[in-house]
């Protein structure tokens, strides 16, 4: 069952004892102050969920036409490919990289804030495969440790921090 959005937002510490001081000393700073966290947390709640579905949807796309390439390239194994060889043996040569012919887009081609798409451009290469594998492959933070050979924090530390200079660089596009 999902959290409702107050619950997780009081899941912070600093935003739960912010909400304790405005509740005990209900002056307009204090609840300004709880007000001014509350709508920073929906930017972030609200980037998350657009970061994700830009994924979700590239995956979809992906699946999509990598099926469609697949169903047009229907190889029989004993067909000849010219020079007495057979699909048989392409497929058998290591050097030959089928990935090629199915690969797509970059991921996050389809999004429009151009400083998003900029800061996204600067991400590494382990920032980009741990974005990739969380939002798209939908793997945990331990899953990506194990797969990438590094601990489980910092697997979680790379991608929070990642996230949040995304949420500045959306947040300049607005």
């Amino acid at each position: 069952m999902m959290k409702k959005p107050l619950e997780l937002f009081l899941q912070n510490e600093n935003h739960y004892e912010a909400v304790v001081i405005a509740t005990k000393k209900p002056t307009l700073k204090n609840r300004s102050y709880v007000n001014q966290l509350f709508y920073h947390y929906q930017i972030e709640a609200r980037f998350v969920t657009y970061i994700n579905t830009v994924l979700w949807r590239y995956a979809k796309d992906y699946q999509k036409k990598r099926k469609h390439w697949c169903d047009w390239h229907v190889f029989k194994l004993d067909q000849s490919v010219g020079e007495d060889l057979t699909v048989l043996d392409v497929l058998a040569d290591e050097r030959v990289d089928l990935d090629h012919w199915t690969v797509g887009r970059d991921p996050l081609e389809s999004v429009t804030n151009r400083h998003l798409h900029r800061e996204i451009g600067r991400l590494t290469s382990r920032q980009r495969q741990i974005l990739d594998d969380h939002i798209a492959e939908q793997m945990s933070f331990s899953e990506i440790a194990n797969k990438l050979g590094i601990s489980q924090q910092s697997v979680s530390k790379s991608f929070h921090t990642m996230m949040r200079k995304l949420l500045i660089a959306y947040q300049k596009g607005e």
